[in-house]
């Protein structure tokens, strides 16, 4: 109900978040193929593609929270103004609304915490005089 509404206000933040959809799933999906092939192969133009297509889905979770965010609170008040919510559902709905939003930021946490491991790896690597 809150997409709805975002999509029907014209929000731009929704606009742009569906255009880049596509290329943010393939970067989800395909980012860490990127750079485990790069490292495998010791290229280094792969190993930064990787690295970006990961801060590429960081930036694009961070994104989702924000909408999913607007969307839940657009369709809270809207269920509230219809008279279709309690005030005793509307807490149950804003924990539901509150644990969609969260799964994009445990999403980018968990991505964060993987690409620090490999820049650290990397610069472990690179001290102990090691080929990259």
């Amino acid at each position: 109900m809150g997409h709805l509404d975002q999509d029907h206000a014209g929000s731009g933040l929704m606009a742009f978040h569906s255009a880049i959809r596509p290329a943010m799933n393939g970067c989800s999906a395909f980012s860490w193929i990127v750079l485990l092939v790069g490292e495998a192969a010791h290229w280094d133009l792969l190993r930064l593609l990787g690295g970006i297509m990961i801060v590429c889905t960081l930036i694009y979770a961070g994104l989702s929270f924000f909408l999913e965010t607007d969307a839940g609170e657009r369709g809270i008040s809207r269920l509230r103004e219809d008279g279709i919510c309690t005030a005793t559902e509307e807490k149950k709905v804003r924990r539901i609304m509150a644990v969609s939003a969260g799964s994009y930021l445990l999403s980018a946490l968990s991505n964060s915490i993987r690409l620090l491991g490999k820049v650290v790896s990397v610069i472990f690597r690179q001290g102990s005089g090691q080929e990259r």
